[in-house]
């Protein structure tokens, strides 16, 4: 789509992706570097670990389906 047909509610949507993506960056640093328990024993850092790579794994699909909306794409999921 080019930036001369985007109309106010795809602009507005835009912002919110951009911004929901910068935001999730951030809790996700914060999550990798503040809050993983590697003081409290090995297996809960293990498992902190885990559920950050978790998060990261859903975050990333996040961002791959926002960005395609972004540029007009079709959702590559789709079952049709």
């Amino acid at each position: 789509m080019s930036e001369a047909a985007w109309t106010p509610s795809e602009k507005k949507r835009d912002l919110v992706f951009t911004l929901t993506m910068i935001f999730s960056g951030i809790y996700l640093l914060w999550r990798m570097f503040f809050t993983i328990p590697w003081a409290v024993g090995f297996f809960q850092g293990a498992v902190g670990l885990l559920l950050v790579l978790a998060e990261l794994t859903i975050t990333m699909g996040m961002f791959e389906l926002m960005a395609s909306k972004m540029k007009g794409r079709e959702n590559p999921l789709s079952l049709s």
